[in-house]
């Protein structure tokens, strides 16, 4: 059975889109049965019932660049799942990154709102590390065909994997759906401008489609 870690550390209490992906992705391969599987994560509670191997590595970058190919040795991985653009620059193992957005897209937003001079300073780390990390990655996954295609002149092989339904949206699914009469579309908001609410909203408005909202905007 291949022993493959999981790189959750996004997953927090207060976590948005990421968050909830790594807490369905590690969910989902446990049910699968298929690996032997070692997760990590900064609040190991988020994954339960899944067991987690608590992260403490503090700054993000310690963990990425120090902290992840310490654990890849020490627990014997064969594979290393993560969400991170940052692979570590020295050390080996097979890394498989999966992306939901070009990270020079998501400096360039961070650069247009007059992000804080922490997040700056990470997105220059990621500006000097991005390219080389997807190139040594073994599998890139992206979280649609248009990050793959922008993608393409460094990671020739990246390929789009979306993500599954989460359960309460299911039909027997638990927790409070809006589920209107007639036809809508659904758009996912948040204050954070990449999502462009105000966009959908008036793509809406022309095509005379029902929009629903969700989430903060």
């Amino acid at each position: 059975m291949i022993r493959l870690g999981v790189d959750a550390t996004s997953a927090a209490p207060d976590g948005k889109g990421i968050a909830r992906v790594q807490r369905g992705t590690v969910r989902a391969l446990a049910e699968l049965d298929r690996y032997d599987l070692v997760v990590f994560a900064r609040h190991p509670e988020e994954l339960a019932p899944v067991p987690a191997i608590r992260v403490r590595a503090r700054p993000t970058i310690a963990w990425e660049q120090l902290g992840l190919p310490l654990a890849y040795r020490r627990h014997g991985l064969d594979a290393l799942l993560t969400w991170s653009e940052r692979l570590p620059l020295v050390g080996g193992g097979r890394f498989i990154v999966w992306l939901f957005e070009p990270p020079q897209h998501r400096i360039e937003q961070n650069r247009r709102v007059g992000a804080s001079r922490w997040q700056r300073g990470s997105d220059l780390l990621t500006l000097a590390l991005w390219s080389r990390s997807l190139r040594r990655a073994t599998l890139v996954f992206t979280g649609s065909a248009a990050t793959a295609e922008a993608i393409r002149d460094v990671a020739q092989s990246a390929r789009a994997l979306y993500p599954g339904l989460d359960p309460s949206f299911s039909a027997g699914g638990s927790g409070d759906v809006h589920r209107p009469h007639r036809p809508y579309v659904l758009h996912l908001g948040s204050p954070d401008p990449r999502d462009d609410t105000a966009t959908a909203i008036e793509a809406a408005r022309r095509a005379g489609a029902r929009l629903v909202v969700a989430g903060g905007y």
